[in-house]
């Protein structure tokens, strides 16, 4: 279920102080639990720190949590590890592969991956469709290299 604020920045600023909605043409507020999770690459606490009016100190201050994720060019102990866990995804690999050559890893963990996780897994499900098309179950090198 989703709550839209149709980008009604005061609504969604008094919903996260007291977690309260008011439907289109109701009167009445009621309460509607929910986790607000928000997720960005732009650099929302520089710019709150300088007033920059892209984005609100208020909204920011809002949030209980915030987690900060390095890009993946910044982890790379994390690869391989993620490398698994995409070629278990069924969208990814719907049991086309079953294993990947160790060239083919060493070409992924060598990679900047400015387009951080969604360029990794989009990398490995068209070297996956390709291996399918080869009717290969290693997923290897030339499936990767474009």
């Amino acid at each position: 279920c989703a709550i839209a604020f149709h980008g009604n920045i005061i609504d969604l600023l008094a919903y996260m102080d007291d977690g309260m909605v008011r439907p289109t043409g109701c009167e009445d507020r009621f309460p509607a639990p929910a986790v607000v999770v928000a997720a960005t690459n732009r650099p929302v606490e520089a710019w709150v720190e300088a007033k920059d009016e892209r984005f609100r100190g208020d909204l920011l201050a809002r949030f209980d949590h915030v987690v900060r994720i390095p890009p993946l060019r910044e982890r790379t102990a994390d690869l391989r590890l993620l490398i698994s866990l995409v070629l278990q995804d069924e969208e990814v690999n719907p049991r086309t592969v079953e294993r990947i050559s160790l060239e083919a890893i060493d070409f992924l963990e060598r990679q900047s991956y400015s387009g951080n996780f969604r360029e990794l897994r989009t990398k490995i499900q068209r070297g996956v469709r390709r291996a399918g098309r080869e009717g290969s179950l290693t997923l290897g090198l030339r499936h990767l290299v474009e």
